[in-house]
Formats: structure tokens, sequence, C-alpha cells
């Protein structure tokens, strides 16, 4: 079988039904508890094969450089943990916007990770990618498990749980946060009661970021008041500055997404998945039949 040179891979976005800051470690990581759950909207990320090691980012998205992008640090973290000599040319269309806690430079990571894992033919498993996302963001464990999440402590403790479909409400207002400046903040509350059970209502609890950022970012809180407007269930998802809202049916979803669009925010009618598109990639018999 001839091996790959290219792959079109999706990278979903994810939002945290909850999100609560339990404690805080003497290393000054914050230990959190929330349920993450994969959404329809995605970028894509295409990777192309180069045999002289060189990590290139073609076109990139603006404010992103082969610096401080997150698929171009993963190859480089995964060159480095293998010893790998090949490189390779990514090219990101990104759809998740930047600094809105859906995960868009984490998913994208995870896909990078899961694809030159296949692409490079290193056949790491499952949990060896999981310890290099770690070392990328809190989030990226959680991409390349693949399955909707009890995640707890700094990202690496996860517990496969069982979502609905759901049909939600996405909205931006246009503007992003940076999770350190969230974080960093003296008014975050960071005491939280721990739960050892993953509770599933998307009533329970609340996300402790969210007040934080919305003092940090006012546009944050207009967005809210509008869909709150629709949907009284609205939360924040991460550390901001996006926003959803479950809805009873896609169709809802679509005239309220409209709706906020017309109000010059950016929304989106989308449903929660199941299962991460790549998650078998990580199984290592999925890919050990192709040619060294």
């Amino acid at each position: 079988m001839t091996a790959l040179t290219q792959l079109r891979l999706p990278a979903p976005a994810k939002i945290n039904t909850f999100l609560h800051v339990v404690g805080r470690r003497d290393d000054g990581y914050h230990l959190l508890e929330s349920v993450m759950v994969f959404v329809s909207l995605a970028d894509t990320v295409e990777l192309t094969l180069r045999d002289d090691g060189v990590v290139r980012l073609l076109d990139p998205p603006d404010g992103i450089t082969e610096t401080n992008d997150l698929a171009c640090r993963a190859a480089r973290a995964l060159q480095a943990k293998t010893g790998c000599k090949l490189g390779v040319d990514i090219q990101l269309t990104k759809r998740i916007p930047q600094g809105a806690g859906l995960g868009g430079g984490s998913s994208d990571a995870a896909t990078t990770l899961l694809g030159l894992n296949r692409l490079w033919q290193l056949q790491l498993s499952r949990e060896q990618l999981m310890q290099i996302g770690l070392t990328l963001g809190a989030d990226v464990p959680f991409f390349v498990f693949g399955r909707a999440a009890f995640v707890r402590g700094i990202g690496e403790s996860l517990a496969a749980v069982n979502f609905p479909r759901t049909s939600f409400v996405l909205a931006h207002p246009g503007v992003g946060l940076a999770t350190a400046r969230v974080f960093s903040h003296p008014d975050l509350p960071r005491n939280t009661a721990s739960t050892i059970i993953a509770p599933l209502k998307l009533t329970y609890g609340a996300n402790d970021l969210q007040n934080t950022s919305q003092l940090i970012e006012p546009k944050a809180t207009i967005l809210l008041g509008d869909l709150q407007r629709s949907c009284t269930s609205a939360r924040m998802s991460g550390s901001g500055s996006a926003y959803f809202a479950p809805v009873a049916h896609e169709t809802d979803a679509l005239r309220i997404a409209t709706e906020l669009r017309q109000k010059h925010h950016r929304s989106w009618a989308v449903h929660s998945i199941e299962r991460h598109p790549l998650h078998d990639f990580a199984e290592i018999a999925t890919i050990s039949g192709f040619a060294r």
C-alpha cells in the first residue's frame, strides 16, 4: 500500500457546558472541572508531507504566525518526541474565531498530531499523543481523546461521558479574549467546590470565568444580553468571548443565529458531536498498513 502524502482534516470546536475553578497548584496552574463537548463548527487542517524536516505554515490567517501557531508547535513537538526527520506544510482554513473559548487553536494542534501520526507513520498511541498535547495546552488532550468528557485537573484527567445530540446557538462578539489575562485577574473565583460524578445537565453549575471575562471585555456583556432575549440559558464557553445556548430544534438555532447576525454578532447554528471525526486516527491498527 502506498504511503499517504497529503491529508485534509477537520478540527472541530468545543464548548464547556460548565467550567469550575476548584483550586490552584503551587506552580500557578489552575485546577479545573468541566464537561467538554464537540460541536459541528470546525476548522480545516491540510497537511502535505515534506521530506526535508521543515515545518511550514502556508498562507497564515490573520494574527497567526509559524511562531505562535499551535499546529506548527504540535508538529515540532512530535518531531522532538520521535526524532522524525520528515516535515510538513500546514494550511489552515479558520472558521472557529480566535480567542473565543471554543478551542480552535487547540483543536488545530490535536488534528495536526493525529494527522501527522499517520502521515509520518509514527504509530504513537492515543495516550502518547495526549501527553504531547498537554505540553501545548490544557485543551489539546481532550481533542486527541476524541470523546465528550468530564475533564479535571489541568486537562490531563479525562473520563468519557455520553452526551445526547443537542442543538446550540453559538455567538461571538467579534473580539477575542486572552486566556492568560482572564486567569490572572484578581477577581477570578478559585475555590468552587469539587464534584466527583460528571454532571451532564446543561443547567448544572456555571462558568466561573464568565463574570471576569465580561469585566475585561464589555462587548461580551452586550452579546450575552442580545442572546438572552431568545435563550435564557446562555453561557460562556471556556475563557470567552463566545457564548452558547441550547435550543429545542435546529430550526430555532438557525432563526436565532440569523437574528444575532442582524445585530452584527458572528453566530452559528450547530449541534453536538458524539465523537471527534478523527477518533479512530489514534488507533494504531488503522495506520499500521501503510508502507514506510
